[in-house]
């Protein structure tokens, strides 16, 4: 199992800086008469309605997930400027990197963690919890821990997250400042190319970790 986070909004980092520690994934639509939630044998969180199981979490607690990256990031990452191997851990990845290194022009997942393979990953994150909410549900401390940036000046205060996308002037990166986390996370989803999901407001599965590797 690996989870993408999107660079373009600072997320991936978040992850990597300890400072993102939840995502919302796997939504789902149902108009609950009788909502109830457990956890199998497996850890993970089974939704029903009354009796009958709805939807089942893809990941457990205590499952260790893979935090995709391109594999041109995972190599500079481990090599960075360096001109040889002076540890272990850098011949072992080398050993697996030579090739993708050499065709890097006509690899998919040189550029794209899309197509990036788990067990080449090299962070990884533990789940520690797991919930489920319709996604409007969420509440301003889990709004931060899924990113969203607290700012506090003598006279106000406000919530953003980081966009690197190039603005008109070639100006990055831009922050849009919002009242509240959950504005601030309701923008983040929009500006993910999402608004519609916003607006149906599914049921999503909450998921809490930390990071391991």
């Amino acid at each position: 199992m690996k989870w993408g986070f999107k660079e373009k909004y600072g997320l991936q980092t978040g992850v990597l800086h300890k400072t993102k520690t939840n995502t919302r994934r796997e939504p789902f639509e149902h108009d609950f008469k009788d909502f109830r939630a457990s956890f199998d044998k497996d850890n993970r969180l089974c939704v029903y309605d009354g009796d009958k199981l709805i939807k089942r979490s893809k990941v457990g607690i205590g499952d260790v997930v893979a935090v995709a990256q391109s594999y041109s990031e995972v190599y500079n990452e481990i090599f960075g400027n360096v001109a040889h191997f002076n540890n272990d851990a850098q011949l072992e990845f080398g050993l697996k990197y030579t090739l993708l290194e050499a065709q890097k022009e006509s690899v998919e997942g040189w550029k794209n963690k899309m197509y990036v393979r788990e067990d080449l990953m090299i962070h990884k994150v533990k789940v520690t919890g797991i919930k489920a909410e319709r996604l409007q549900d969420i509440s301003d401390e889990d709004c931060l821990k899924e990113g969203i940036i607290k700012v506090k000046s003598l006279i106000y205060t406000a919530y953003t997250f980081i966009d690197y996308t190039k603005d008109e002037r070639g100006n990055l990166p831009s922050y849009f400042f919002q009242k509240t986390p959950r504005d601030a996370f309701a923008l983040l989803i929009v500006k993910m190319g999402n608004s519609k999901i916003w607006q149906r407001n599914p049921w999503v599965f909450a998921y809490e970790f930390k990071l391991v590797k």
